[in-house]
């Protein structure tokens, strides 16, 4: 053994085994070395108390036709109320269907959103239409989200609505 390791030894059987730092000699003598005994395990076992309290389990999810009527259809409906007049909507057949007249122009206006495969996170596609007219193209809806909730399709529908210049006022 080298001259620090005896004096590393000498130490440690000095104060039987239970110091936590012992130093070492190197080439500076600033360095210390944390050396586990029987003794220092025993205290630093944690406990019970010490245990970090259990995260609650997350809720379960909301199926689509729960999350349309509790927390879609209102918050459309509180987000388009300033912008539109005789608002309805409607889910059915995993369609969300709307009704409105435009309080820019005051024509009717009809939309869909579409989610084939009932749910938020499958496939989503969204049509607009003047009342009485088909559909000029139905177009994917939400492609780049990762993590779809309620409020963002609220968000994304609202928006929509907003980029068809003619249908909703505050718009150019």
């Amino acid at each position: 053994p080298t001259k620090g390791e005896r004096h590393t030894e000498k130490l440690s059987r000095r104060n039987g085994g239970t110091d936590m730092r012992v130093a070492m000699r190197t080439t500076s003598p600033r360095w210390t070395r944390r050396v586990r005994t029987r003794a220092s395990a025993e205290e630093s076992a944690p406990t019970k108390k010490d245990a970090p309290p259990k995260p609650k389990p997350k809720p379960k999810p909301k199926t689509l036709p729960e999350a349309m009527n509790e927390d879609i259809i209102p918050g459309l409906k509180e987000v388009l109320r300033d912008t539109t007049a005789d608002l309805e909507l409607e889910f059915e057949d995993n369609q969300l269907c709307g009704t409105f007249v435009s309080l820019r122009n005051n024509s009717a206006y009809n939309f869909w959103t579409f989610f084939p495969d009932g749910t938020l996170d499958g496939q989503r596609g969204f049509a607009i239409a003047a009342y009485g007219q088909p559909p000029s193209i139905v177009e994917p809806f939400m492609v780049d989200e990762k993590k779809i909730t309620p409020q963002l399709v609220i968000f994304w529908i609202s928006k929509r609505l907003r980029a068809q210049k003619s249908a909703l006022k505050g718009t150019n």
